[in-house]
């Protein structure tokens, strides 16, 4: 769009607050923003001497704009905040925060609860954390289990206990299955073990110090002397953990920056022990200041109420009060935002700061990394322009049943899981891995809006910046060739490369070869070169995600099939019968004699199938 059509376009805007959506020719929305003056914001574009390379770029897209009036600053940040999280546009600066998080959570099923690893994003129940990674619940866990002596072990293992495990032999157990403790004992230790996890490690000492006390009284020496080395654990526990003496819960934030990317770091201070920090990095952007990209941050990520009662910043925001108003939201009270600028938390904010030039080095390392693997790539299947976008497909199933297809996809960045897709295959004959590849790749690939042959359903939408520069296709010539098939009927040979990594004849890793789109002959690629390792990688982890996707669809399928509820019969047996007579259909063709001689199904549960498959009551 000129400069002259964006002025007229926006010549009626208001001199009001409100927020403002620049659409492209298709009706996606670019960009959000938000100003106190739409009209005097949104003619401020006009001037296109006067702007950046990239706002120049959106500006060319722009076909329309839409204006909501707010009656605020506040609202206008909250309805911001909103659009960007529901639309997500290229232009906006979005923090990547879609992962779960690791909390630990209390599970009481049998009456004697435990604590248990748990992932993610909104946690429900009797959670604690989130923690930064698991290896720091593992390590809580541990805690707990020398510290209170609190079972660690799943249902099953518990209500099919004769003895005690290794677990109560090396102290780590007070073995509640067999009857070592009684009920009213385990309940307390759960409940000191719950106030040392919400911080409250004093009253756990005091609490431990009278029991010591008590039990010394009765001449328990031996007793007393275990929790005096509790007490003396959870202290040395203590001394490594406490941040604040006064306690309090609090985050502290501080922003890295090193153009195109940022990177918000936040430390989480709960009771006055420090959870681990967190890092949280985002490219795209117009021309925001530091300032405004950590105020976005602040809404994308307290978005819901969960904010803690006080927010140390490394840097003043421009409008801190209607950032404050909108995260009161959901709260009965708004946090408090402060500067690190004295104390501790000026410490805190320098050992924050410190932690986020680090983590954005490391990007900027990884992201150099993949570039360079991507341009030898280029360079490899000779493509006429830079590549940006991998994607590797893999076909898993079992003996045809249950067949899914994945996609995976690798750019600068790395592997972008966003973009990540399985497609269940309907069309495809069961265990015709080659129909069930160009089923895939042509719901992959079709425009929006098209209809695929096969099936009659809707693919997942796809423009063309979307699309991959290069197929990775696990598999050999045959595959190949399925996916040159496809990109032909669709219009799309010679605009995306095709590479096909077939597994060498013992199928050991360093032994795959790899073909290209023109000539039946291997690449000459080194097995031990970075490029020939990151291909492999690829693969693995289309792989992985194929066989995730399968196990899920083979389970809900199970789930509501005959197999599903009878007695003796687990996930493992079904498994187990499935794959021995290559799918249901053949397996409800079995006869009893048949079903029995698989192994692990006695005659018994031979009968028990038998009679489910064929809708006949239970003997």
């Amino acid at each position: 769009m000129e400069a002259e059509d964006f002025r007229r376009l926006v010549a009626r805007a208001p001199l009001l607050p409100g927020v403002y959506r620049l659409l492209d020719a298709a009706g996606n929305v670019l960009y959000v923003g938000k100003a106190d003056r739409l009209r005097v914001r949104l003619r401020s574009y006009a001037s296109l001497d006067r702007l950046g390379p990239r706002l120049r770029r959106l500006l060319a897209q722009v076909r329309d704009v839409e204006i909501t009036v707010t009656s605020s600053s506040a609202e206008a940040l909250l309805l911001e905040s909103n659009l960007i999280k529901h639309y997500r546009p290229r232009y906006n600066v979005i923090f990547r925060d879609d992962k779960s998080y690791p909390y630990i959570r209390l599970t009481d099923t049998l009456g004697f609860p435990r604590f248990v690893l748990y992932r993610a994003r909104h946690p429900s129940g009797r959670c604690f954390g989130p923690y930064p990674n698991p290896t720091a619940v593992r390590e809580t866990l541990q805690q707990l289990s020398r510290f209170f002596r609190l079972r660690n072990c799943n249902d099953r293992f518990f209500t099919n206990r004769r003895r005690p495990c290794l677990q109560y032999e090396i102290g780590h157990c007070s073995a509640p299955c067999v009857g070592r403790v009684s009920a009213e004992d385990y309940a307390r230790a759960v409940a000191q073990a719950v106030r040392f996890l919400e911080g409250n490690t004093h009253d756990v000492l005091d609490a431990l110090n009278a029991q010591m006390t008590e039990v010394a009284a009765r001449y328990e020496f031996e007793k007393a002397a275990e929790i005096r080395d509790r007490l003396l654990q959870i202290r040395q526990i203590q001394m490594h953990q406490v941040v604040s003496r006064s306690g309090g819960d609090l985050d502290v934030i501080a922003l890295a920056e090193r153009p195109p990317l940022r990177l918000v770091a936040v430390m989480r201070i709960r009771a006055g022990r420090t959870l681990g920090t967190w890092s949280y990095p985002a490219r795209g952007g117009l021309e925001e200041t530091a300032e405004e990209a950590l105020a976005s941050f602040l809404l994308q990520h307290y978005a819901g109420g969960d904010a803690p009662p006080e927010i140390v910043l490394d840097r003043a925001l421009p409008d801190a009060r209607a950032v404050a108003e909108v995260l009161a939201r959901g709260r009965p009270a708004p946090p408090r935002l402060t500067l690190g600028r004295r104390g501790d938390r000026r410490r805190w904010v320098a050992m924050v700061e410190e932690n986020a030039r680090h983590a954005l080095a490391m990007h900027h390392a990884g992201e150099a990394l993949h570039r360079g693997l991507l341009e030898e790539l280029t360079r490899l299947v000779d493509a006429p322009h830079p590549l940006q976008r991998v994607a590797c497909f893999d076909v898993s199933h079992t003996m045809g049943e249950a067949t899914v297809a994945s996609c995976v996809v690798a750019g600068p960045e790395g592997l972008m899981k966003e973009a990540y897709r399985r497609y269940n295959i309907r069309a495809a004959a069961p265990g015709d891995d080659y129909h069930a590849l160009e089923e895939a790749l042509g719901r992959a690939l079709r425009p929006r809006g098209a209809r695929a042959e096969r099936g009659g359903d809707v693919p997942p939408p796809v423009e063309a910046d979307e699309r991959p520069d290069l197929l990775l296709i696990d598999g050999g010539l045959r595959q190949r060739d399925v996916a040159r098939r496809v990109l032909a009927e669709l219009g799309l040979e010679g605009r995306i490369a095709i590479l096909a990594i077939a597994k060498g004849p013992a199928r050991k890793p360093g032994e795959e070869k790899i073909y290209g789109a023109a000539h039946d002959d291997p690449l000459p690629l080194d097995a031990h070169a970075p490029l020939f390792h990151f291909l492999q990688r690829l693969r693995d982890e289309a792989h992985r995600f194929a066989i995730r996707g399968h196990r899920l669809r083979l389970r809900r399928r199970a789930g509501g099939s005959a197999l599903e509820g009878i007695p003796g019969l687990g996930p493992k047996r079904r498994r187990q019968l499935l794959v021995h007579f290559g799918g249901l259909h053949d397996l409800a063709r079995a006869g009893v004699e048949d079903i029995a001689r698989v192994p692990g199904i006695h005659r018994t549960l031979a009968e028990r199938v038998y009679r489910s498959l064929h809708d006949e009551p239970p003997a």
